[in-house]
């Protein structure tokens, strides 16, 4: 657990920094487009190939679907519980309540966890990354359903920089053809994908104090509401759930930090151009990070000491 806590104590401080840098106004509202594309679209990719590479070779990639496919049944539950659970809030902020309690944060933020616990080229990153790398096309292709009913594919975004580096670096590794890129753009790819986790925690500490600064009237039982089940019981759930199912340990692992993990840190802004209420999604977002720093080393804890170690 102290590993855990540690490498959530490190997030906290970049994502607090963040926060301080968007108060000083270093990080400004016009920055962070950029800075967010630099950090998802360019850095993130590039550590997602050579992760990739690094951990699987030949044989070892085989079997690299159980992965998504695993991670698809985890988010029909997921979507399962979120409409269970939605009249919970009241009806002018349902859709939000019910959003942020479906997508959670699949990719940076356990990203960042795995990266402290483990180091960022670590075989649990990599299989991190083979289990959601379809989540941006999900996610970009869904959300208006979910908040309007109203299905609108956006092929920009399935198109997404980490659906084809996890694609690409499966292939070489399956074909075992990894030898035919150059160590050079290896190295190259390495070095700005160690940028990626320190970059993206910065992000979010500027975004949340963004949704701090337009949080708007606060929902207190809503938010109370919420964190118990998106922080506590939706992982208590999966931590019941996951041993009885037949999975590999380290699959079982990282299924139960997926559900561990805050809403999705783009929910304001989607919510805002759907005509949602986009400062009650910021409340809940904030409420969910901050209680997560202490609910996500506890459910890693309880992982260690009752299921099998993830390996």
């Amino acid at each position: 657990m102290f590993a855990s806590t540690q490498a959530l104590l490190v997030l906290f401080l970049l994502c607090t920094l963040g926060w301080f840098l968007r108060r000083r106004g270093v990080l400004t509202p016009a920055a962070l487009p950029a800075l967010s594309l630099i950090a998802l679209d360019v850095a993130l990719p590039a550590l997602v190939f050579v992760t990739m590479l690094d951990q699987f070779r030949g044989a070892d990639a085989r079997g690299w679907y159980f992965f998504p496919a695993a991670w698809a049944g985890f988010m029909v539950i997921s979507f399962a519980l979120s409409w269970a659970f939605a009249p919970l809030a009241r009806p002018p902020v349902r859709r939000e309540f019910r959003f942020c309690l479906f997508y959670h944060n699949a990719i940076f933020f356990p990203l960042a966890v795995l990266s402290e616990m483990f180091g960022a080229g670590a075989r649990p990153v990599a299989e991190l990354f083979l289990m959601t790398f379809l989540f941006p096309a999900f996610f970009f292709n869904t959300y208006s359903a979910f908040l309007r009913a109203e299905w609108r594919v956006d092929w920009r975004r399935t198109a997404h920089p980490v659906l084809f580096t996890t694609l690409a670096a499966v292939a070489l590794a399956v074909t075992d053809s990894h030898a035919a890129i150059p160590r050079v753009i290896l190295n190259a790819a390495r070095q700005l994908g160690a940028v990626s986790v320190p970059l993206l925690m910065l992000l979010v500490g500027a975004r949340l104090r963004e949704d701090f600064e337009h949080r708007g009237p606060v929902y207190w039982r809503e938010i109370a509401r919420f964190v118990l089940l998106k922080n506590l019981l939706i992982p208590l759930f999966f931590f019941i759930l996951l041993p009885r199912l037949p999975l590999w340990p380290s699959l079982r692992f990282l299924l139960l930090l997926q559900a561990a993990m805050p809403p999705v840190t783009a929910a304001p802004i989607v919510i805002e151009r759907e005509g949602g209420q986009a400062s009650f999604a910021g409340q809940l977002l904030v409420s969910s990070y901050v209680v997560s720093v202490a609910t996500i080393p506890l459910f890693i804890w309880a992982h260690s000491a009752f299921w099998t170690p993830c390996g």
